[in-house]
């Protein structure tokens, strides 16, 4: 693949935010298809059932993403986490619903007003799925922490699109 042109960073760039303001998970299995367009974005998201919101903590979702090429080929490894504050059974109970998938897709919005997939791309499609685990924290003071924290992994190989549907259809983000 060639080159087509440079990056023109201008002063407003420098007017950017970190942080997640929002996300929705849903099983890799879950999604339909993913319509890619020409600018490296989905236009659509179609699945079978609704994709979930997730409620965080502030301020501790983070995303990070790693590349390495070897023999021509480049691999993103991708982690998220977040925290969920106050353990209790009904969190557990959906919590466990996300460890028992095989791999999730996460949609999330920054603080720029971008959403991003992740968890699929245009070229490994499904098997680019994240995988999640759970852990759980309860401090030893009574004003410790007491939290889960989800983390998502999973390779691609591309840099997430940005997803650039609607948003506030039902059919396709449960709000």
């Amino acid at each position: 693949m060639a080159l087509t042109g440079g990056i023109t960073v201008a002063c407003a760039d420098s007017q950017r935010r970190g942080g997640v303001k929002r996300a929705w998970l849903t099983d890799v299995t879950n999604v339909d298809s993913m319509t890619a367009g020409s600018s490296h974005d989905f236009s659509a998201i179609t699945v079978t059932t609704a994709m979930y919101k997730y409620g965080y903590e502030d301020f501790t979702f983070s995303v990070s993403t790693e590349g390495s090429k070897e023999n021509g080929s480049s691999v993103l490894t991708h982690t998220i986490e977040f925290t969920i504050p106050k353990m209790s059974k009904e969190k557990a109970a959906k919590l466990q619903e996300l460890v028992d998938l095989c791999k999730a897709v996460i949609v999330f919005e920054d603080f720029n007003d971008k959403f991003f997939v992740a968890g699929y791309d245009a070229v490994l499609e499904d098997k680019a799925g994240l995988t999640v685990t759970v852990g759980q924290t309860i401090g030893a003071g009574l004003q410790d922490s007491n939290h889960y924290t989800i983390s998502a992994s999973g390779v691609s190989a591309e840099l997430f699109r940005e997803f650039t549907g609607s948003v506030t259809s039902a059919s396709e983000f449960e709000q």
